[in-house]
């Protein structure tokens, strides 16, 4: 499909994908989102139904580059918002500077020009992922006032996180206070659903390990559904399923919502 190539074309309403839109409560869009001006100018730039189409997508976003997020939540503390993501874009996953491992990964799935469908892609074959890092970036979209910034955390193989949820209340007891809790959107033999127990620094703007091997924001697992090799510090939990959600009880105790097997699990203290 052509308007795919490196980033496809404008985002018109056929192709507003891969983005975290941000509305007020009556559907208007705040004046203050972060591409707001922009879209202002790229719909007077291009004209027509289409520019006032694409330029009223442009002022709604307020992330783009976002990847099958599966979970999206707000830090109590600071009110950032955390989001998680499945797989790679077409040009790399996790931190820029690993998309030679990215690819290795892509090719060794199988996923080539004359090859099955393997991990990531049916239309992006692995010999057009970018080479180095450099080229990767220049086939981004970029936007005027726009940040790119590597995952705080990845996996090298796919361990597909779902929902996340911040422990608050007290409920869990003191060790526990602050820390985001990170389920699974996966129920399967190798990966019976896990949940991942992250730990963050004292301005809350990243995680903070133990083991110097997590350090580089990378667990470098081995294969597929390798959730222990550099993991071991981070799993909280197994068998749990799919979650959907997560939160916070009024008294501190955890809920989570899971399609599969179908239930909601309390996590309290006993």
């Amino acid at each position: 499909m052509p308007d795919d190539d490196f980033g496809g074309p404008l985002p018109d309403n056929a192709h507003l994908t891969g983005a975290i839109l941000r509305l007020n409560d009556d559907g208007s869009i705040p004046g203050d989102n972060p591409f707001h001006q922009s879209g202002q100018q790229t719909g007077r730039r291009i004209g027509g139904a289409l520019g006032e189409e694409v330029g009223l997508n442009l002022q709604r976003l307020y992330a783009y580059g976002v990847r099958n997020s599966f979970g999206m939540t707000f830090d109590p503390v600071s009110g950032v918002l955390w989001t998680t993501e499945n797989g790679g874009w077409i040009q790399f996953m996790g931190p820029l500077s690993r998309v030679a491992d990215f690819k290795a990964i892509e090719f060794a799935s199988g996923v080539g020009l004359n090859g099955p469908t393997g991990l990531q892609q049916l239309r992006f074959p692995a010999e057009r992922i970018s080479d180095t890092p450099g080229d990767a970036r220049k086939r981004l979209f970029h936007m005027p006032a726009a940040q790119p910034r590597d995952p705080q955390f990845s996996w090298k193989n796919v361990v597909p996180p779902a929902a996340l949820g911040f422990i608050s209340g007290g409920g869990l007891g003191p060790e526990y206070e602050g820390d985001l809790i990170v389920g699974s959107a996966v129920a399967r033999a190798t990966n019976p659903g896990n949940l991942y127990r992250f730990r963050l620094n004292g301005g809350r703007t990243k995680f903070r390990f133990d083991d110097d091997r997590l350090k580089d924001t990378v667990a470098d697992n081995t294969a597929l559904d390798d959730f222990t090799t550099e993991g071991e510090e981070i799993l909280s939990g197994t068998s749990f399923g799919i979650v959907t959600d997560i939160q916070t009880g009024p008294a501190g105790a955890l809920y989570l919502v899971g399609p599969v097997p179908g239930e909601i699990r309390k996590i309290s203290r006993p």
